[in-house]
This record gives structure tokens, sequence and C-alpha cells, in this order.
């Protein structure tokens, strides 16, 4: 897959906020 530099940018911005988001909402529901 070819990727240009700014859809690259925004696929990996996105692929960290996901996992940023499991870090910080996946700990709250097993509370």
């Amino acid at each position: 897959m070819l990727f240009s530099q700014s859809q690259r940018l925004r696929f990996t911005h996105y692929f960290f906020m996901e996992i940023t988001l499991d870090m910080v909402i996946k700990p709250e529901i097993i509370k």
C-alpha cells in the first residue's frame, strides 16, 4: 500500500489515538 506523506501521518495519528483510547478507556471499563 502506498501512502502520500499526509495520508501516512494521518493514519499514524489515528492509530496512536486508538491505542491511547484503549489504554485510557479499557481500565475505566474494568474498574
